[in-house]
């Protein structure tokens, strides 16, 4: 467990971080300016579909290029089949476009440690808080208090849940069942009188449940029970987005959701022991074991549909990170990018770097934009 003692807050970022040029993002996407001006109408993104086609031939080399990335795969040994879920892509390929986000009252951070954020990273880099900053200068909210940047490491939480217009209830090991059934973010961070704010909610969710779905598969665990709790994960996050999203006694405001679908540090390898410290934190196994690796599709897939049922978002963080882990340096991997391609992994092998923070605040920041 990382013990850290916090002796002070630091000051709210001055600057956004430069976008990685070698990252699933496109460094000439433009960001919002104006919150009136976010809606996505029906031709503004690419539909992942066998059948789609694109208007011109600008946009056609744009849906070529997004295709080409997605292709490439999450990091994980087997790559999704996005193809016939029906999600639109958005231009910069960051995330879906199903979402005309406008008018934001209020913004709420749930999930697992990601969205926290852990040591030793720099409190200041941390995606929320890049995101909180970015959110109220574009939204014109009241940002938080820069002791709402940091965490409790005893906890596991965020060191003060509201600050602003912002709150955050998301908590280090924190599984899809938490979202509502356990610890009870959404109720715990969108209160009934705070329901009837346009509210845009924030997350990432998953990583742990799939950690756990690995130990079950290398404890011998039978098939059928590896496949009741892969689809218990998704379905526990499609309940609280149709919950959040269409209960209008319960949320009577608009509800915005983004969430990002699931990373992974071996560049498509499958071998955990690639990261130094894999022994440390008990990465013993072997993620490239075939049917592990056809679960892990399978949820990845599914999460993409669930951005579709609900008509929320979801960031391909999983394909930015594709490239930026242990194996980022093999040629012979469908995640190679380039000899200088920068690590997004920190001490802790699944956690995000500074560098990794810098890219899913871009995901979040560009898709929200778009």
């Amino acid at each position: 467990m990382w013990m850290l003692l916090v002796t002070a807050c630091a000051p709210p970022p001055t600057a956004e971080p430069d976008v990685p040029d070698d990252s699933a993002v496109d460094s000439a996407g433009d960001t919002a300016a104006d919150p009136g001006d976010t809606a996505a109408d029906d031709t503004g993104g690419d539909t992942v579909d066998s059948a789609d086609t694109a208007d011109t031939a600008d946009t056609a080399v744009e849906h070529e290029d997004c295709r080409e990335r997605l292709a490439r795969g999450n990091g994980f040994v087997q790559v999704p089949d996005y193809e016939g879920v029906g999600a639109t892509i958005n231009a910069d390929c960051t995330g879906t476009d199903h979402q005309a986000i406008r008018g934001i009252e209020r913004v709420v951070f749930v999930g697992d440690s990601v969205t926290v954020g852990t040591p030793p990273n720099t409190v200041e880099r941390f995606y929320r808080v890049q995101l909180a900053e970015w959110l109220a200068d574009t939204y014109g909210l009241v940002p938080p208090e820069s002791d709402w940047y940091w965490y409790d490491v005893f906890a596991g939480t965020g060191a003060v849940m509201e600050s602003g217009d912002f709150a955050v209830c998301a908590k280090w090991g924190a599984r899809t069942d938490d979202l509502v059934e356990d610890n009870d973010q959404i109720i715990d961070c969108i209160p009934e009188a705070q329901a009837g704010k346009t509210t845009l909610v924030v997350m990432t969710m998953g990583g742990n449940d799939l950690f756990s779905l690995a130990d079950d598969y290398f404890a011998g665990l039978p098939e059928e029970e590896l496949w009741a709790s892969s689809a218990g994960t998704v379905q526990k996050l499609r309940d609280a987005l149709v919950w959040l999203t269409t209960d209008k006694e319960r949320f009577p405001g608009q509800m915005y959701v983004v969430f990002a679908n699931l990373y992974e540090f071996t560049d498509g390898f499958g071998d955990v022991r690639a990261c130094p410290g894999a022994d440390l934190v008990g990465y013993d196994y072997d993620l490239a074991a075939s049917a592990l690796a056809e679960q892990i599709a399978w949820q990845q897939e599914e999460l993409l549909r669930v951005s579709v049922e609900t008509g929320t978002d979801m960031i391909f963080m999983g394909e930015a990170f594709c490239g930026h882990g242990y194996n980022r340096s093999r040629t012979d991997g469908r995640c190679y990018r380039d000899a200088a391609a920068e690590l997004w992994f920190d001490e802790s092998c699944f956690h995000p770097a500074d560098a990794g923070h810098d890219g899913i605040f871009t995901l979040f920041q560009r898709t929200i934009g778009q």
